[in-house]
């Protein structure tokens, strides 16, 4: 069997795969190679088989696990957390403490031990909390959206400077502290919808979490009445054989 084979073998038929499996299984994989000898990638691979074992996973969400598994493995060893304690993290908090660390190392470290801490590990909204305070406290570092905001804003304003200026200095000065406010506006609105789609994205995974829970326990719930069927079954023999 190929090596290839056995790493996907192992994400077991039938059961429920936690996402550090797929991360592990993904980053063995693209050790490997980037693509499988069809020419595929992993990714398309893992989606696939997670798909025919009933447990299907977007490809958008494999990518997140394969950035939340890599940055488990990278800064639980920078923080010397013992193994055992990644069976406490969560996907989405991870990956969203994944996504300070690209801007602040110190900070984004500190909330990947938040997410491990074997008291009481930090939630989604903990750490979304932890971006925004962040992003507030250093204004000079921009989320994407809030830098094409920025983009936009400074094309205007370098556009509206070639035009000829006809206002009075007290007109042109209102105008500013409008704008100004607008700006203001604008960017704590951009920063509230990323916010609002961070927590939308917690809640679908939240679901297809709670789904594939489900799945496995209806398939439980099956493979026990099939045993008490058994039993009873076998019981009913006993006792025919007893009293014959």
């Amino acid at each position: 069997m190929a090596e290839h084979d056995r790493i996907i073998g192992e994400l077991a038929k039938g059961t429920v795969v936690n996402w550090r499996e797929i991360g592990k299984a993904l980053s063995q994989l693209e050790e490997k190679s980037q693509l499988n000898p069809s020419g595929r990638t992993w990714i398309d691979v893992m989606h696939e088989r997670l798909k025919q074992m009933g447990q299907p996973v977007s490809k958008g969400h494999l990518h997140k696990i394969r950035r939340a598994y890599n940055f488990l493995l990278e800064g639980g060893d920078l923080l010397q957390i013992p193994e055992e304690r990644f069976a406490l993290a969560k996907v989405s908090s991870i990956e969203a403490a994944e996504r300070l660390y690209q801007h602040d190392t110190d900070v984004g470290l500190t909330a990947l031990a938040s997410c491990l801490d074997p008291r009481q590990p930090a939630t989604l909204a903990q750490i979304q909390r932890m971006s925004v305070k962040f992003f507030l406290e250093h204004p000079e570092t921009k989320t994407p959206l809030q830098a094409a905001w920025e983009r936009r804003r400074t094309s205007d304003v370098s556009s509206k400077a070639a035009e000829p200026d006809t206002t009075t200095e007290g007109a042109s000065d209102e105008l500013n502290d409008i704008q100004s406010r607008l700006a203001s506006y604008a960017q704590a609105q951009v920063q509230a919808a990323f916010t609002k789609h961070r927590q939308i994205q917690s809640l679908k995974e939240d679901l297809a979490e709670t789904e594939a829970a489900l799945q496995q326990a209806l398939q439980n719930y099956e493979y026990a009445k099939m045993t008490i069927e058994d039993l009873r079954e076998q019981l009913l023999i006993i006792n025919r054989e007893y009293y014959r």
